[in-house]
């Protein structure tokens, strides 16, 4: 999905995504964004703001550490939980991936959605869910896997026309 900048003169077209279009809005309305914010007494969440903010909340805490072991560790992140799976509880969820992704509803009955589910069922430490660059060059080497077994088959059956014509 796109959306049209209202503010862009040159009448920019965008991806609807919250990091496409925060980053548009650095790049091209950061006063008008960072007054408005201000007068809506609203936390920027322009990319460099954040980075800021997080960068001087770090340098506050290392002042606070002072000589102590503190600064010498370093904080765990917190272990997901897992909610306790109930049929109910899977239920939604499906019907929330559904809605999110404006998927069809036959998505739930096609056999690589159910091959998937299984896979992830069959997990004993949970599922570690693909990044979308992981998931990219997956795919990139599944394409290059399947033109590779193409070629291999092709020149089987190549050679196999041409050695019947020799004879």
């Amino acid at each position: 999905m796109h959306r049209d900048c209202l503010k862009c003169v040159r009448k920019a077209t965008i991806i609807n995504d919250t990091s496409t279009l925060r980053r548009h809005l650095e790049a091209f309305h950061k006063q008008a964004y960072r007054k408005w914010a201000l007068e809506n007494n609203f936390e920027s969440k322009l990319p460099g703001d954040v980075r800021q903010r997080k960068q001087a909340q770090d340098a506050a805490k290392a002042r606070q550490a002072g000589g102590s072991l503190d600064q010498h560790l370093r904080e765990m992140p917190p272990k997901e939980k897992v909610a306790r799976y109930t049929e109910q509880l899977f239920r939604e969820a499906v019907v929330e991936w559904l809605i999110a992704t404006d998927q069809p509803i036959s998505a739930v009955e096609h056999p690589k959605f159910k091959r998937m589910i299984e896979v992830a069922a069959a997990a004993k430490d949970g599922v570690q869910i693909p990044s979308r660059k992981l998931a990219r060059a997956e795919i990139m080497n599944m394409f290059q896997r399947e033109i590779s077994g193409l070629k291999k088959r092709l020149n089987v059956i190549f050679t196999c026309l041409t050695s019947a014509d020799m004879r």
